[in-house]
């Protein structure tokens, strides 16, 4: 006896359904949202009503491993299920197996007789379950899964009802794609919505941090204005302020761009009105203007950042260990920034780690005055120059002092300049020379830090500062 044959070969008896009104029935529940496995098994539930004698399941095709896999099978019992819960494609011990392979029709009129029995098992048989035929689910001439079907009785189908239950898996093949053409629907409007909602709340996010920032850069100019910083450095801060601005304007048009956007799109984004190409479009242009925003306002909160650190060092003046090194480089660059038209190349001969302990305030001002001194005095009309500073420690009398050298190749310091610096060292703390800011530089480092400040030519051109600065104590 031919226990697996194709279906052309039988001659038994079948009821015919009505399947418009199951579909019907169908169609209403996935438009309500219902998932595909719940909607087959109400499907089921109708074959079996309809059919005594006869259990289904349904198997779906996951194309990229090439298996079948259990979707719906409400009445069979889980010795059966066990043996085809993954099938793979192509099975020869499985009638789903073949069918989905073949894209044919498959039977097993006896199970207790089939080659392939121990595959199954022995309690099958106690489960009143005897024949397994399947249909292959075909869309678009591929395999989408099978109809299971099993019987009590020993027997196959004849060609009428092999016609009929083809009809029944052309009809599920029918639920099948309706059910993924809605949730397919859904899952796109339920992306894009969720796309939308995180780029809003990015922009929320976006607009907090432009008004935080707005409240910051205030106090940072208010606290400029209101301390008594060198005016030298007053002026590279201004620039500083005029560059955030700047900044800040262009977030300002940002966020305007991405409100017209968001008010424009925000009617779309539901079920019933939705246009997947203009959310998509929508999407992108927050990303974009979002992503500039943030880097625009990134920029701005660094320069913030910068100008009130160096405020603060310049006018809390507590004595603690001052990372030298790390100072210098900071305030060169930062003023470098300032007057991006000249490259000065700074060349620092100070170990990373070196600190020393004096009043930060203080030395920050005589620090960045030095600094910018050579900056804008040192190379008259000139694009390009050097300079070199180094750091020391020396026992000085037996004190631990730090000498600080900064030193330039430029057209060195005018000879009046000199003398004045010389002739101030007489002369009383509240009366002002003619040499500008060296002359504050040399008062300070004499009041503040307790040092002295030396001026000389430099062989070679150019001109040499020398600070020598004692250990201060915490405190």
């Amino acid at each position: 006896m031919y226990l697996v044959q194709p279906a052309h070969q039988y001659a038994a008896a079948s009821g015919r359904l009505n399947l418009e009104q199951v579909y019907s029935t169908c169609l209403e529940k996935i438009l309500e949202g219902e998932p595909l496995a719940k909607v087959l098994t109400l499907y089921l539930h109708f074959l079996e009503q309809h059919t005594p004698g006869h259990r289904f399941a349904i198997l779906q095709h996951i194309h990229h491993s090439a298996t079948l896999q259990l979707l719906t099978a409400p009445s069979l019992p889980e010795v059966f299920l066990k043996t085809v819960r993954r099938v793979l494609v192509g099975d020869k011990h499985t009638a789903c197996g073949q069918a989905a392979s073949t894209l044919t029709p498959y039977f097993i009129e006896n199970l207790a007789a089939y080659p392939h029995w121990q595959d199954f098992s022995e309690d099958i048989a106690a489960a009143d379950i005897t024949c397994y035929w399947s249909f292959p689910l075909i869309d678009d001439n591929r395999c989408i899964g099978t109809l299971l079907i099993t019987g009590s009785d020993k027997h196959s189908p004849d060609l009428p009802t092999v016609a009929h239950y083809q009809a029944v898996a052309a009809n599920i093949v029918k639920v099948f794609s309706y059910c993924e053409q809605q949730q397919g629907r859904t899952s796109v409007n339920w992306t894009l919505q969720k796309q939308v909602s995180q780029t809003e709340q990015a922009l929320h996010s976006l607009r907090s941090e432009h008004d935080k920032l707005l409240v910051r850069h205030h106090q940072a100019v208010t606290q400029l204005v209101h301390q008594p910083l060198p005016k030298s450095f007053h002026s590279m801060a201004c620039g500083l302020i005029d560059e955030i601005n700047a900044q800040l304007n262009v977030v300002h048009t940002t966020l305007t761009f991405q409100n017209v956007l968001t008010e424009q799109n925000r009617r779309n984004v539901s079920l019933k009105q939705l246009s997947k190409e203009g959310l998509n479009q929508f999407h992108n242009s927050m990303i974009r203007s979002g992503s500039s925003g943030l880097g625009m306002l990134g920029q701005a909160r660094e320069r913030i950042r910068e100008l009130a650190d160096y405020i603060e060092l310049m006018t809390v003046n507590p004595v603690q260990d001052f990372p030298v090194s790390a100072t210098v480089g900071a305030i060169a660059g930062i003023i470098a920034d300032s007057v991006p038209h000249f490259a000065l190349t700074p060349c620092l001969n100070i170990e990373a780690d070196f600190s020393f302990s004096l009043p930060t305030g203080c030395f920050t001002q005589v620090l960045s005055e030095l600094l910018l001194n050579v900056y804008q005095h040192a190379y008259p009309n000139e694009n390009h120059g050097r300079m070199w500073v180094s750091a020391s420690t020396h026992n000085v009398n037996g004190t631990n002092t730090m000498q600080l050298v900064i030193e330039d190749e430029g057209r060195g310091i005018p000879r009046t300049v000199l003398q004045n610096l010389a002739g101030a060292k007489s002369v009383s703390h509240n009366v002002d020379t003619d040499a500008g800011g060296l002359d504050r530089c040399q008062r300070q480092v004499k009041s503040g830090l307790n040092g002295t400040m030396h001026v000389q030519h430099r062989r070679g051109g150019g001109s040499r500062v020398i600070l020598m600065l004692p250990f201060q104590k915490r405190g």
